[in-house]
């Protein structure tokens, strides 16, 4: 067997580094590779997409905040609140954390407004984008409680999309 090993040498040492570089569940990670397509550059590709995901996020945030009863200078507030915040450079760089706080807050905007076919699709890409996006289906299902005991009919069965991500 070390003998084999040792045969293989660089070509097996190669084919074990691959596992190293997943690192990400698949939507960030897919999403980089097809719109690099276009760019030829993984690095300018990865931080386009995480700016533009930091963006939507932003403007997600301001659309939930007045959902929720606020004017437009509680939500610019949240919006600054959020691009402040002492660790939101990590939404500009190349990671998928602006994905998912995009999803994140498309999925419980779409239970707020009670659009719960795409409160499921959006809470399924975050949970594709990180695995702590299984954090964000008991707040599901808590919103679709809540929903439930002030109106009779429910479609909130979208929500069962949401694990889906995993698989």
């Amino acid at each position: 067997d070390r003998q084999r090993r040792h045969a293989d040498g660089p070509q097996s040492q190669k084919e074990g580094e691959l596992g190293l570089y997943l690192v990400y569940l698949p939507v960030y990670p897919y999403t980089v590779m097809v719109l690099n397509f276009f760019v030829h550059s993984f690095l300018i590709t990865s931080l386009v997409v995480s700016a533009v995901s930091a963006l939507a996020a932003g403007a997600l945030l301001q659309q939930l905040v007045v959902v929720d009863g606020g004017d437009d200078a509680e939500a610019n507030r949240a919006l600054w609140y959020m691009t402040l915040f002492p660790t939101a450079y990590f939404l500009a760089m190349p990671y998928s954390e602006g994905m998912f706080l995009t999803f994140a807050i498309a999925s419980f905007l779409g239970a707020r407004t009670e659009h719960w076919g795409w409160a499921g699709i959006m809470g399924a890409l975050a949970t594709a984008t990180r695995t702590q996006g299984g954090a964000i289906l008991p707040g599901l299902a808590v919103e679709a409680l809540v929903r439930y005991k002030t109106k009779a009919p429910l479609k909130a069965y979208w929500l069962a999309l949401a694990p889906l991500g995993f698989v």
